[in-house]
C-alpha cells in the first residue's frame, strides 16, 4: 500500500514544513495498524492538485500503484451511494 496524505494551503517549504512535522505519525499509524505500507505526503493550495501530484510521484521504480481510494474526512455521517445505485441487487 501507499498511504498517501494532501495538506491543503500554504506549499512554502523549510523547517517548519508541516509534511516533515506530520510524516513520523502517519508511519506510526502504519505501525500500529500492522500493514505494509508506504507514507507519501505533499502539500498543495488544493486538494485536487495534491491528489494529482501523489499519483503520478507515488511508487517505487517500476512498481505503481494502479488502484487509488480516496476518502475524505469532515462531520458528515458516512453514506453508502452505492446502494443507490440500479446495478445493485441484494442476494437474500
Amino acid at each position: 500500500f501507499i498511504l498517501g496524505h494532501v495538506k491543503a494551503g500554504s506549499t512554502e517549504t523549510g523547517p517548519n514544513d508541516i509534511c516533515s512535522q506530520e510524516y513520523p505519525y502517519w508511519v506510526s499509524l502504519i505501525d500500529n495498524m500492522k500493514i505494509k505500507a508506504f507514507v507519501d505526503m505533499t502539500s498543495a493550495p488544493n486538494i485536487r492538485e495534491g491528489v494529482l501530484q501523489l499519483m503520478r510521484l507515488s511508487g517505487l521504480g517500476g512498481l505503481r500503484p494502479n488502484t487509488v481510494i480516496l476518502g475524505f474526512y469532515d462531520n458528515a455521517t458516512p453514506e453508502d451511494k452505492l446502494r443507490n445505485r440500479s446495478f445493485f441487487k441484494r442476494r437474500w
